[in-house]
C-alpha cells in the first residue's frame, strides 16, 4: 500500500455522515467532476522534495512529502446575500476531524517508513457554484536508498 491509499483509509475512519473521502491525481479532476455531494475531501500528492545525497557508496536521501486534503463544502447564499454560518462552521469542524486523524499519524503500511504528519498550512482555493474549496497541507518525511 502506498502513502495516498494509506491516508485515504485513515481518513475514511471519520464517519461517512460527516464527510466523504476520495483520492485524486490532480485538483482539476475534482473541479471537473459532477458537483460532488458536499462535504467531500479529496486527497492528493502535492510535492516530493529530496535533499542532496551526501554519501559516496550508496545514494541515500531524505524526502519531504506534501499531501493535500482539498475540502468541498456547501457555501449557499441566502436570498439576502448572507452566507450561512452553519456552512462556515462546517468547514472548521471538518478540518478539525481531518486534523485529528492526520496530525501526528505515521503511515506504517505505506511501503516505506514515514515520519508522523505535521500540519503545513491551509488556504482558500476557490468559491464556485455554491461550493467552497479549501486545501490543507500535511507534510511527512521518508528516506530513499539505492541498494
Amino acid at each position: 500500500m502506498e502513502l495516498l491509499e494509506a491516508s485515504v483509509i485513515q481518513l475514511k475512519t471519520i464517519p461517512s455522515m460527516a464527510i466523504r473521502v476520495a483520492r485524486i491525481m490532480e485538483l482539476e479532476e475534482a473541479y471537473n467532476s459532477k458537483v460532488p455531494p458536499a462535504p467531500y475531501a479529496y486527497v492528493l500528492l502535492l510535492a516530493e522534495t529530496p535533499t542532496k545525497n551526501e554519501t559516496i557508496t550508496i545514494v541515500e536521501q531524505r524526502v519531504s512529502v506534501a499531501l493535500g486534503v482539498v475540502l468541498c463544502i456547501n457555501n449557499k447564499v441566502t436570498p439576502l446575500g448572507i452566507k450561512s454560518f452553519a456552512e462556515q462552521s462546517d468547514l472548521q469542524t471538518i478540518r478539525g476531524l481531518i486534523r485529528a486523524k492526520l496530525l501526528g499519524w505515521a503511515p506504517a503500511d505505506a511501503g516505506m517508513y514515514y515520519g508522523p504528519f505535521e500540519f503545513g498550512g491551509g488556504r482558500l482555493v476557490q468559491v464556485k457554484n455554491d461550493k467552497l474549496w479549501w486545501q490543507d497541507q500535511y507534510t511527512t518525511e521518508c528516506f530513499v536508498r539505492s541498494v
